[in-house]
């Protein structure tokens, strides 16, 4: 588990919410909205060990790859 801090993340779950809130009404979606930044720490991201391993080691090569190439 991780917190949600990346950017693409945050906009990604707030756009969810503000959608779910938009088809339903959910009073809950509301509440969360109104207080976002409190709310925001309140939530989790589920990152399989395995698939955080290997979008690092993607990472770490094109880094390689690019300081090679230029």
């Amino acid at each position: 588990l991780e917190d949600v801090a990346e950017s693409e993340d945050i906009v990604l779950l707030r756009h969810l919410i503000e959608a779910h809130l938009e088809n339903t009404g959910s009073t809950p979606a509301s509440q969360v909205l109104s207080d976002w930044d409190r709310s925001l720490t309140k939530f989790k991201k589920v990152m399989p060990r395995d698939y955080r391993r290997v979008l690092e080691e993607r990472k770490k090569a094109a880094e390689l790859e690019v300081a090679i190439n230029g």
